[in-house]
């Protein structure tokens, strides 16, 4: 009966307050925090399904419409513009951004700064094989199969005239080689690709999300066993404040922040 009721009131929804919902949603019990897209989790529109901000947005979208029946529209869902920007190819005239474009029920690939429609086949295919190849390559690393930095950074220097610096891909695999450098105790690599990171979570996550607060967390740590005490102290600062928002002070997490930056400062205090 509910998946009739949601198939029957099936449609886009822009006003993301509560009473915008399709009425099996509406009158259904939610726990608090409960989402159907956590791309903008401080949006209000509350439901249970739950979507990672770096999913491509076509992803997202398919997943709440086939198990909620309608079109997610939070605030980074519904900018379409930005979202494409995230998936964007390099130009090989003028190396400008290329955006996948839809007209008319037709895809082309289009260069935003020399407004050329890109229709060679070798060019598109080089894309979309480009990407393929490091989704797959994060799914075979997160499965602990044989691979490290050298195949990671393979990737990256293959792929920099093909896919954009912000290219979703792209992050994707620096995520990955940064959390195995940091694994192998490469603390310095490490530290230096969490700095590049973390203008690129800004592109990709709401401002008040829990990635952002984590990440601070783990480069202070870095920057700690690098004895780079000022550095660490500053990002243990941007992760308490961060996570006094998503976490809440009382979370044991947000206080072991503050157990951390203080055997920092005490580590500085004794060089």
């Amino acid at each position: 009966m509910l998946v009739k009721r949601l198939m029957m009131e099936k449609r886009d929804v822009r006003d993301t307050s509560v009473n915008s919902l399709p009425s099996a949603l509406r009158n259904r019990k939610f726990k608090a925090g409960d989402l159907i897209c956590r791309a903008d989790p401080f949006s209000h529109v509350i439901a249970a399904k739950v979507n990672d901000p770096m999913t491509p947005r076509a992803e997202r979208q398919s997943s709440v419409l086939e198990d909620y029946c309608f079109t997610c529209q939070c605030i980074k869902c519904a900018d379409e513009e930005n979202e494409a920007n995230l998936e964007s190819s390099i130009c090989p005239d003028c190396r400008g951004l290329v955006l996948l474009r839809e007209k008319d029920d037709r895809q082309f690939f289009s260069c935003i700064q020399c407004k050329k429609e890109i229709h060679d086949s070798s060019y598109i295919q080089l894309v979309e094989e480009s990407v393929l190849g490091g989704n797959k390559l994060v799914q075979a690393a997160l499965q602990n199969a044989s691979v490290g930095p050298k195949e990671l950074n393979s990737f990256l220097d293959k792929t920099k005239n093909i896919l954009s610096n912000i290219n979703l891909t792209r992050t994707l695999v620096k995520s990955t080689l940064y959390a195995t450098l940091s694994e192998q105790d490469r603390s310095r690599e490490a530290y230096g690709l969490g700095e590049e990171l973390t203008e690129l979570f800004k592109l990709y996550y709401p401002v008040r999300y829990s990635t952002h607060g984590l990440h601070q967390w783990k480069q202070a740590r870095l920057a700690w066993h690098l004895d780079l005490y000022s550095a660490a102290i500053k990002h243990y600062e941007l992760a308490y404040s961060m996570m006094c928002i998503t976490h809440g002070t009382e979370h044991s997490m947000t206080k072991m922040v503050i157990v951390d930056v203080d055997e920092c400062k005490r580590d500085m205090q004794a060089c």
